[in-house]
């Protein structure tokens, strides 16, 4: 397996300048300021962090699963992978697990290794869709993120004194 981490921009801004990742996958809104490609071991692809289409938006696309998972189908055991976004917490948590699953994880672990990596981590639902599909998995980690994502709003609610709705 190789060794990856999830970050935000300016946490992967920092391990690009010391030469960490072997390879980094960048998914960034369209006009990200002061951000460019690092050449040929890194990857750029301009998407919002949105769940549907979108008037002057970019919404994540089967295209842009295709493209990181092409990039990182060749990644030696060992070597190191740079996955981040702006905050590091959706698309590249999404990305991630489509990655891990690509590689022959399965979905559950996948899962389990990411918020392993990203505790923080709020998966992007279109991302997630997208790898389901694409992977064939028959809605099962689409309905495993609406599952999560209705757990973790009654834990905040609870934490924060609120009673669970209905």
């Amino acid at each position: 397996m190789f060794d990856l981490r999830i970050t935000t921009l300016p946490e992967a801004t920092d391990l690009l300048r010391q030469g960490w990742p072997a390879r980094t996958v960048s998914l960034l809104c369209p006009g990200t300021p002061g951000f460019a490609c690092q050449g040929p071991h890194h990857l750029l692809l301009h998407l919002h962090d949105i769940t549907e289409e979108l008037d002057g938006h970019v919404a994540p696309c089967r295209q842009h699963l295709l493209d990181v998972l092409d990039f990182t189908a060749d990644l030696a055991p060992g070597a190191r992978l740079l996955t981040h976004c702006v905050a590091g917490v959706s698309r590249s948590t999404s990305m991630a697990i489509g990655i891990l699953i690509a590689r022959g994880m399965p979905w559950r672990e996948a899962w389990e290794v990411v918020a392993a990596v990203r505790p923080c981590m709020m998966p992007n639902a279109r991302i997630i869709q997208l790898i389901d599909e694409h992977n064939g998995l028959g809605g099962e980690l689409t309905a495993h993120l609406q599952n999560w994502l209705a757990g973790r709003e009654r834990c905040l609610l609870a934490a924060s004194g609120h009673p669970a709705p209905g």
